[in-house]
């Protein structure tokens, strides 16, 4: 090997033959601007300094992975500091700060140059092939000084994957479909593109992959990613940037009812949120079926709501020609097929409902058993990461296995959920298994409406080693786990226990924390000056909910909220 390319000293970047846009790499996914003042986290995460701490005062998770994550965890990343300075102070054709300058051939100009770059490549494809994967990284970086072809370029993001580099294989593809975008290959970049979000989901990376699709043509597509970054925003309690998300996925395509929504979800007046979803339910790009829906939504929470009752009639009508046109082409011999046609209308649809797992009790089995519960909150996007997780409680088996996923609604049917009244629905629901409270005495609890919508992790029995021990000590037991786990469980709340406990009943017929042997968990709230209020004793008669005194059944489980 010749003694300038042993010589040669390169830092992990990534050179960009041409570009003159910033590298995702330098862009903080919280502020969506470039870094200033970087640092970086244990994941390998970076953030501007300011929003993370910020971020930090109020959560105490990781925005890209929701993994526990502390200010302690930060670190200065002068490396990437330099880097951005360097990149911004000497354009986009200066080499990374890490690079020997004075080892490295320069450019001949501006234009390609085939003769230099050539032998360079060749060269750096036979290391390759050989194993020597350290050194023909470097051959293809000396190429690239004298080439901006996108074929010449495809080399370097498919031996960072071969080096076990998914991060940067992730930024060289973006580059990549930066070059085959100048080109003019737009398929390329499409395929380009989604590649490199298999390696690592940046929400930069699909916003830049949604706008290619738009311009493209492929408006659906478009608008499903822009709706899935506009729900991760919003579950990031970012709403801005979910507002302005959701405002490309309409202009993208209308048609879809979640990101009316959603929409609709993020108004703060009751008036504003009907006006959103009568918006909705008027878009003629969407299936007759989901502007039903909307209306439906409108006619729940204002039941004398003059526009939506005229529209819903009016939707009726068109679904009954629709009906009797069909009945007409089936009679001729002219009908699609019945797997064609709902296979067209589920496909554009089909990514959103996905983020959904079958095991969570969500606004489709809420609406099974019970009716409406307005919008469903967004989970985090790692959710099926989560579940599929060791559970840290009971070894050799998974957080599915422990746990239930149940959507906490604000409402049902347009009236606040209180555990009064959550007794009544599980009394009657539309199908399923009914059941009741055994005992209802709250003591001095007041019994408050639900909060906002959110999802409740609860474990599906009391932690090992939690019964027969004082509060005080129980919640020590959760903590302890929470801090060796470095995730955010908790003591449950009575109103997320009695739910979660009451809808795996009334589904499956189960009777999680039931009466062989007595069970209960303790939870956050008092039922007098002296003891906890408890859930649990579920017997064929019904559900216990009320405390009075210890009892060698009284444990705790664990509850992680969404």
């Amino acid at each position: 090997m010749s003694t300038a390319i042993s010589s040669l000293s390169l830092a992990p970047q990534i050179v960009h033959p041409r570009s003159s846009e910033p590298l995702p790499s330098f862009i903080c996914p919280i502020t969506n601007d470039i870094m200033t003042d970087p640092v970086i986290d244990k994941h390998g995460h970076s953030f501007e300094r300011k929003a993370i701490v910020e971020w930090l005062k109020t959560k105490s998770t990781c925005p890209m992975n929701q993994q526990p994550l502390i200010s302690d965890d930060l670190a200065p990343n002068r490396a990437l500091k330099e880097t951005i300075e360097s990149y911004q102070s000497q354009g986009s054709q200066a080499l990374p700060r890490g690079a020997d300058e004075k080892n490295v051939p320069q450019p001949h100009g501006q234009d390609q140059n085939d003769a230099l770059a050539k032998p360079l490549l060749v060269g750096a494809q036979d290391l390759e092939k050989k194993g020597q994967l350290i050194d023909a990284e470097k051959l293809y970086l000396m190429a690239l000084q004298f080439t901006s072809k996108s074929e010449d370029y495809a080399h370097l993001p498919r031996l960072f994957e071969k080096k076990g580099e998914k991060d940067r294989a992730a930024s060289a593809y973006v580059v990549l479909a930066d070059l085959q975008m100048h080109e003019g290959k737009q398929a390329e970049t499409i395929a380009t593109l989604k590649k490199s979000l298999e390696l690592a989901s940046h929400p930069a990376i699909k916003e830049k992959l949604g706008n290619i699709l738009n311009n493209s043509g492929q408006k659906q597509e478009a608008a499903i990613l822009f709706l899935e970054l506009a729900q991760q925003a919003l579950y990031n309690k970012d709403n801005l940037s979910a507002m302005r998300l959701c405002r490309l996925a309409l202009e993208a395509f209308p048609g879809h009812a979640e990101t009316w929504k959603t929409m609709a979800a993020m108004e703060h007046e009751s008036s504003e949120t009907l006006k959103m979803l009568i918006k909705g339910a008027n878009e003629p790009s969407m299936p007759i079926k989901e502007r039903i829906e909307l209306c439906r939504m409108v006619s729940i929470k204002e039941p004398e709501h003059l526009q939506a009752k005229l529209l819903f009639l009016q939707l009726n009508q068109l679904k009954m020609k629709d009906k009797i046109k069909k009945l007409k082409l089936e009679v001729r011999g002219q009908l699609p097929s019945p797997a064609v046609e709902k296979k067209a209308l589920v496909e554009p649809i089909k990514a959103v409902e996905r983020t959904v797992p079958s095991m969570a009790f969500g606004k489709a089995k809420w609406e099974q058993y019970f009716g409406d519960i307005g919008v469903e909150p967004p989970l985090p996007p790692d959710i099926e990461q989560i579940l599929n997780s060791p559970c840290p409680f009971w070894p050799g088996k998974k957080v599915r296995e422990t746990h239930l996923l149940t959507l906490i609604p604000q409402t049902v049917n347009g009236q606040p959920l209180k555990l009064e009244s959550l007794g009544e629905l599980v009394q009657k629901p539309k199908q399923g298994h009914p059941t009741k409270y055994q005992y209802f005495n709250l003591g001095v609890y007041t019994d408050p409406p639900a909060p906002a919508a959110h999802w409740a992790l609860l474990s599906r029995d009391v932690l090992p080693g939690s019964r027969s021990k004082a509060y005080a000590d129980q919640q020590a037991l959760v903590a302890s786990f929470a801090q060796n786990t470095r995730t955010p469980y908790q003591v449950p709340t009575i109103l997320d226990a009695a739910v979660s406990i009451f809808m795996e009943h009334v589904q499956s017929g189960a009777r999680l924390y039931g009466d062989s042997p007595w069970t209960y968990t303790r939870c956050q709230e008092k039922y007098d000056a002296n003891w906890q209020l408890v859930v649990g004793g579920f017997a064929p008669g019904g559900l216990s909910g009320v405390d009075f005194g210890a009892n060698e059944g009284h444990g705790v489980g664990s509850l992680r909220l969404f």
